[in-house]
Order: C-alpha cells, then structure tokens, then sequence
C-alpha cells in the first residue's frame, strides 16, 4: 500500500487490517510510514464516527461498546427469566 485511503470506511479497514496482520506494531508506526499524525487520523475518523480502541488496537464505530455491552446484559437477563419462570 503506497498511500492511506481518503474513504472513511475503507481507511478503517486498512488500518485494522495492517494491524492485525502485523504489518505494524502500533497505530503510530503505521501513522508515521504513510507520514501522516496519529491524531490527526483519530480526529478525521471520529468525526465519521469511528473511535479507536487502545485495549483492542482497531478502530471500531463509536457506540459499538455501549451496544454489545447492552445486547449481553439483555441475553443474560432472558435467560435467566427463562430458567427461573417457565
């Protein structure tokens, strides 16, 4: 890859992809070999609606933590429902 992507959604893809596959340790490093700043690329992404997460060193929707956090808390509370009634 010679350049970052300009689309949001591709450029996300292509960050969490180099990194995942260990073409970069970190965000920095890929930031820095495509001479672009860290911030700069967390700001334009967050203003499309993409957060980075340090704990999982991708960029994911923002809400997506709230979501899956709330999907869970209902799954486990219909079980239980469902064990102690029926």
């Amino acid at each position: 890859m010679e350049y970052l992507p300009k689309d949001p959604a591709i450029l996300v893809s292509s960050v969490n992809m180099l990194l995942r596959d260990e073409e970069f340790d970190t965000l920095e490093s890929l930031c820095y070999a495509f001479n672009k700043e860290p911030q700069d690329i967390k700001d334009y992404l967050y203003n499309r609606g993409y957060v980075w997460s340090e704990h999982q060193k991708q960029f994911r929707p923002i809400g997506y933590d709230q979501w899956f956090s709330s999907f869970f808390l209902f799954k486990n509370t219909y079980w239980w429902y469902l064990q102690n009634f029926n």
